[in-house]
C-alpha cells in the first residue's frame, strides 16, 4: 500500500473510531428504506445459510446483524472501534478489521459480497 493510501485509511479509521457511536445511533431507531430494501434484494439471491462478505461493516448495525441471522458473515472494517463495536453488537457473526480494497480472498469464499456505503471509501483508479 502505498504511504498516501496508507494515511488516507489512518485518517478514515480514526473519524469511525470517534463519531462511529454517534454515527450509527440513528440506524439503531431508524433505518432508511433504501438501506432495508438493498439488504432485503440481497438477501433473495444468496442461497439459505450462504456466506456473506460486508465490506465496511461499521458496528454491524444493522446490515450485518440482519444478514447474520441466516448466513455465515464476516464484516470488513478498517476502524478498530467499529469492529470492536460490531464483534459486540453481532456475536454470531465474525469481524475483521482491514482495509477492504487491499484483501484477497480465495475464489468462491463467499456466495455474496455487500458495500453499502463504504465504497465511497475507495478511489476510483
Amino acid at each position: 500500500m502505498d504511504q498516501n493510501r496508507s494515511d488516507y485509511v489512518a485518517q478514515v479509521a480514526a473519524g469511525y473510531d470517534v463519531i462511529g457511536d454517534l454515527y450509527f445511533k440513528k440506524y439503531t431507531t431508524d433505518i432508511p428504506a433504501t438501506v432495508t430494501e438493498y439488504i432485503d434484494a440481497f438477501t433473495l439471491r444468496m442461497p439459505p445459510g450462504g456466506t456473506v462478505l460486508e465490506l465496511g461493516c461499521g458496528n454491524g448495525l444493522p446490515v450485518a446483524a440482519t444478514l447474520a441471522q441466516q448466513f455465515n458473515t464476516l464484516g470488513i472494517d478498517v476502524s478498530p472501534r467499529q469492529v470492536e463495536r460490531a464483534r459486540a453488537n453481532v456475536p454470531t457473526a465474525k469481524f475483521l478489521e482491514a482495509d477492504m480494497a487491499s484483501m484477497s480472498f480465495p475464489e468462491g469464499s463467499f456466495d455474496g459480497i455487500l458495500a453499502l456505503y463504504s465504497i465511497i471509501h475507495v478511489p476510483r483508479e
